[in-house]
């Protein structure tokens, strides 16, 4: 399971990036959002044994005016519900930096997301 908790005064929006082999339109990575997290709620964007999709994972976090640090994967995102493989893009995309984290051979990630 992958939990988000909202430690912020106000609403954050998530994306994750996950490894998906042979993703139909292209690539190997699935990339989704958006999961809208009010102050002090959580999410859950994927509820299955993480590390056993893979032990690496992305995400991509913003709200409130800022935008958390990435790790230098960037990849296409739009600011509406989507759901697209890795290299899919759109005319309103935006280039986001997203964040690289290893699960190691851990079932579950529970992310505190703090200002």
């Amino acid at each position: 399971m992958l939990q988000y908790l909202n430690r912020c005064p106000f609403t954050v929006s998530v994306a994750i990036m996950r490894f998906t082999p042979g993703c139909p339109d292209g690539g190997d990575w699935t990339k989704e959002g958006w999961w809208n997290i009010p102050p002090n709620g959580s999410k859950i964007p994927y509820g299955g044994d993480l590390d056993d999709v893979n032990a690496w994972w992305c995400d991509f976090i913003m709200g409130g005016g800022q935008v958390w640090p990435g790790s230098g994967f960037i990849r296409a995102l739009t600011l509406r519900e989507f759901s697209w493989c890795e290299w899919t893009a759109s005319t309103d995309s935006f280039d986001a930096d997203m964040f690289l984290f290893n699960v190691d051979d851990n079932e579950d990630q529970i992310f505190e997301i703090v200002p």
